[in-house]
């Protein structure tokens, strides 16, 4: 078995990028500044500062036990935790980004009227009469 590899290199596989998404998206942290005008690491940056928190302490709450299996066996290019879902580059094996996981929604439950439930009772029945082999199971 190989060991894993020390937890420096793995909040380092965390970019700027995903740090400032997991902060405005997870931890509620409105925009605060524009990466395209002062770069990812100084929004990343300004964010933390804005949340209270530092870069590694938001990469260490990325880097959940799903994240890291997922890392470490690769192949995966997306992880769904509960709070959470990462993006991972396939070639790289870095997070690239972070976003919010909606809960699907609940569909409403249909049951089939008198009419079709007949329909389809009778329908199963000719099926039956039909071909008895396959209904048996026999062949």
């Amino acid at each position: 078995m190989v060991a894993p590899p020390p937890m420096d290199d793995l909040l380092r596989r965390v970019t700027y990028h995903a740090v400032t998404r997991y902060v405005q998206r997870v931890l509620g942290q409105p925009v605060v500044a524009n990466e395209q005008e002062i770069g990812t690491k100084a929004c990343a940056e300004a964010h933390c500062l804005a949340a209270s928190t530092s870069i590694d302490a938001v990469r260490a709450a990325i880097l959940n036990p799903f994240v890291v299996a997922a890392l470490l066996s690769g192949g995966h290019t997306q992880v769904r935790c509960r709070e959470f879902g990462v993006k991972i580059r396939p070639d790289t094996g870095v997070i690239c980004t972070v976003y919010v996981v909606k809960a699907p929604q609940k569909r409403k439950q249909s049951f089939p009227s008198k009419r079709e439930s007949r329909r389809i009772t009778n329908h199963l029945a000719r099926r039956a009469r039909g071909r008895p082999s396959t209904v048996r199971g026999e062949r």
